[in-house]
């Protein structure tokens, strides 16, 4: 069973995750909550201060959009409602 398989990411884990596409020192993480909480579904790992996906956080950042309405992240379930599909 997936991590998707149990909720839906928050648009302030969408973003975390987007701003993990680098390493990142925990100082300039934009929430390290959000980071707490993708840590327990395998998305992210921390290791001496940094931030950074797993292999599986790579494939959700491949499967989400990143595009912006209203300032927030788009996620595909939200897309495909728009879409009709």
């Amino acid at each position: 069973m997936t991590f998707l398989q149990h909720r839906r990411l928050t648009n302030l884990e969408l973003e975390q995750l987007k701003q993990l596409l680098t390493v990142t020192w925990d100082g300039q993480l934009i929430n390290k909550m959000a980071r707490d909480d993708l840590i327990p579904l395998g998305l992210v790992e921390r290791r001496n201060g940094y931030n950074f996906l797993t292999r599986d956080g790579i494939d959700v950042t491949r499967c989400r959009s990143f595009e912006t309405v209203s300032g927030g992240p788009l996620n595909n379930d939200h897309q495909r409602t728009q879409d009709g599909g």
